[in-house]
């Protein structure tokens, strides 16, 4: 993507990730689902969660 702002060119590319990057984004996301989830599962509600 490119933007032409005062004639000045800013060129915008997506950074590409690493294995590394892509499996540990992946494992926070999964572990931050299962955090959601245990309450639920261990049947602890109270109304501040909502």
């Amino acid at each position: 993507m490119t933007l032409n702002i005062l004639f000045m060119s800013i060129t915008l590319k997506k950074r590409q990730k690493s294995y590394e990057q892509y499996m540990y984004e992946m494992e926070m996301e999964q572990l931050i689902e299962e955090s959601k989830q245990k309450p639920v599962l261990l049947g602890e509600f109270d109304r501040s969660m909502f």
